[in-house]
């Protein structure tokens, strides 16, 4: 790999080293799933019913629900919170990373909010009940609390 400047111009032909572009992308993503994991770091996995939910059990707070497939929910408001502290990049883009990086599920285009206001409202469908049935009487699978970098294992 060649060391030095993202650009040369030499003889008005403008040369870009790709590899030093992928390497400094590649390091904000790591450092982006990163920083997620400690933002969410009293945070647990569970997985109920073919989904996997990132829930912190004291207050019954939930981050993403995420089938099997990629297919993903995201609590907008806790996003919002965490992309007023960490502006970089796409909020839904930093979400489907950090869900392939921590969960280990395949990555999907489908990645939304539980509402858009003014389009629609899912909020019921993640509501405090049935977050608590989810802790109650689903599997945990994963602490975000000791080991911020782990990942989880097995239900594939």
């Amino acid at each position: 790999m060649e060391n030095g400047p993202l650009y040369i111009l030499k003889g008005g032909i403008l040369k870009i080293n790709f590899w030093k572009i992928f390497g400094n992308l590649l390091s904000l993503y790591i450092m982006t799933n990163q920083i997620i994991d400690i933002y969410i770091k009293n945070f647990l996995t569970y997985y109920y019913k073919g989904w996997y939910w990132v829930i912190n059990p004291m207050n019954n707070e939930w981050v993403v629900s995420v089938g099997k497939t990629g297919y993903t929910f995201y609590n907008n408001q806790f996003w919002s919170t965490f992309k007023s502290i960490y502006p970089l990049g796409d909020s839904t883009d930093n979400i489907k990373g950090w869900v392939v990086y921590k969960l280990g599920v395949p990555l999907s285009k489908h990645c939304y909010p539980d509402y858009i206001n003014g389009e629609y409202d899912w909020r019921d469908e993640f509501d405090e009940p049935t977050v608590i049935e989810v802790v109650n009487d689903g599997e945990l699978v994963s602490s975000h609390k000791h080991d911020p970098l782990s990942t989880v294992k097995g239900h594939m």
